[in-house]
């Protein structure tokens, strides 16, 4: 899934998405998490990990995906999303994988309870502002190194 030249993997960014009790106005439209990028920042492969922190379905806002049309081109989508989407039914502490091409969206929550979601973004590679800025956090993901207890 991620697989560019720099082989570095960075934090690109995390976030907690909480829709509040009977908000059915608080959904996400159809969208792909790379058009937020300009050409040149997608040439690096983004994942999102969209992980519920309560059990979610289509009553208290889960997510909406519609899986890649063509394996040769995905995530090129024509129109508007096809009968193949589904809604994601999980259990807390679970976690779905998104590639940055993925088109997906949230329904509105319905029910009595907030629904909560954390999501922590990665890049394989460092996606830069105009000039050298980071985007966003852009904190690369090393191997610690630890001193040996022996020194």
């Amino acid at each position: 899934l991620l697989s560019d030249n720099d082989q570095h993997t960075y934090l690109l960014n995390e976030q907690y998405i909480v829709k509040p009790p009977y908000s059915e106005s608080a959904q996400f439209a159809w969208h792909q998490d790379v058009l937020y990028f300009s050409e040149t920042q997608r040439q690096h492969s983004v994942v999102s990990v969209w992980t519920p922190l309560n059990d979610v379905s289509e009553t208290n806002g889960t997510v909406l995906v519609e899986p890649f049309p063509d394996p040769v081109n995905p995530g090129v989508y024509r129109g508007e999303p096809g009968s193949d989407a589904f809604a994601a039914r999980m259990e807390a502490g679970s976690a779905m994988f998104m590639d940055g091409r993925l088109r997906h969206c949230s329904s509105g929550n319905r029910s009595a309870s907030f629904r909560i979601v954390y999501m922590p973004q990665f890049s394989l590679g460092r996606i830069k502002r105009d000039g050298d800025a980071h985007a966003a956090l852009a904190i690369p993901l090393e191997e610690p190194t630890h001193a040996s207890p022996l020194d």
